[in-house]
This record gives structure tokens, C-alpha cells and sequence, in this order.
């Protein structure tokens, strides 16, 4: 009964993101970049303890595994949808977390390996951290936990710049994941 629990608890956890996917865009209408942050961390938190518990409890199944492949994709990819409203940078991975599935789900049908791997893992801290420097970038001047001073400093930047720079990062892993998964 126990390990049913666990496992109850563990695939509970996943649909928070899905439903993450349907609240992301009218909270940031509504809210903004600061609230849309704060859905993401959230949502984001969730994937780290889904993954975490399954591990300690030995809950991991086929099922948990795979809807939250999904539930990361859908989230990853509703998020970028929204900063691609900001930014036309977001462009890059929206295509690249595409090519991604494609891959996944040919590697599937051929019976290979879809499990992330370590560089795609890797990609996936990397997403969440730009996606929620992203949204607090876009409400910079409401963003009380920083000095003054380092909002006006942001705030004097060429934003478009500045939103590339952020970018960056992502790109390199987006590049280094499709790689690791076209050739190990």
C-alpha cells in the first residue's frame, strides 16, 4: 500500500505542469513577468521533486517517465511560446525543443533510448533559469528584492541586446541536446 501512495504522489506532482500550461499565458496577461516567474518556479519545482521522489521511494515507471517527458515539453515549450511574445529569440528553441520530439518520438519507434540525457537534463536548468530571468527582466522595475541601482543599471541597457545575451546560454545547450541525442 505504501509504494502505491508513493507512486500516487509521485505522477500527482506532473500534472501540476500541465496545468501550468493553461495558467501561463492569462497570468502573465494578467500579472505580468513577475507572476509568470513565480508559475514557472513553481512548476519547475515540481519536476525537480517528481524526479527526486521517484528515485528515493523506486517508483520510477514507463508512465511517470513519460508524462513527465511530456509535461516538461509542454511546459518548456508554452513557456517559450509566451516569451516569444517579448522576444523573437525565443524563436530558436521553440524549433530546437521541436526537433527534439521529433527525434524522441523516432528513437521511440525504432525502440531506442528516449531518456534524457545528462546534456538534456542540463538543458533543462538551463531553460528554467532563462525563462525566469526572462519574465522578471520584462517587470525589471517591479522587482523589489534588487537595489535600485541594478534595476536602472538593467533598465539603461539596449534591451534587445541584453535579451540575446540571455539567450545565449540556451542556445548552446539546445545545440549540444540535439547532438547528444542524434548521437549517443
Amino acid at each position: 500500500m505504501k509504494k502505491i501512495t508513493e507512486i500516487i504522489i509521485v505522477n500527482l506532482l506532473t500534472p501540476v505542469r500541465i496545468i501550468g500550461v493553461f495558467c501561463l499565458l492569462p497570468i502573465y496577461l494578467e500579472y505580468g513577468g513577475i507572476a509568470a516567474a513565480g508559475l514557472s518556479i513553481a512548476c519547475y519545482l515540481t519536476d525537480l521533486i517528481d524526479g527526486v521522489l521517484a528515485r528515493k521511494w523506486h517508483v520510477s515507471t514507463f508512465f511517470g517517465s513519460a508524462f513527465d517527458g511530456v509535461a516538461d515539453k509542454a511546459f518548456t515549450v508554452a513557456n517559450l511560446i509566451v516569451l516569444f511574445t517579448i522576444t523573437k529569440f525565443a524563436i530558436v528553441p521553440i524549433l530546437f525543443e521541436i526537433g527534439i520530439i521529433i527525434i524522441q518520438t523516432i528513437k521511440y519507434h525504432k525502440n531506442e533510448n528516449v531518456q534524457s540525457s545528462k546534456v538534456g537534463k542540463l538543458k533543462t536548468w538551463i531553460i528554467s533559469l532563462t525563462v525566469i530571468v526572462l519574465y522578471l527582466l520584462v517587470d525589471i522595475e517591479h522587482v523589489s528584492f534588487l537595489p535600485n541601482t541594478f534595476i536602472n543599471f538593467i533598465v539603461s541597457l539596449d534591451q534587445i541586446q541584453l535579451l540575446g545575451i540571455v539567450f545565449i546560454p540556451l542556445y548552446v545547450f539546445e545545440v549540444l541536446t540535439v547532438i547528444s541525442y542524434l548521437f549517443f
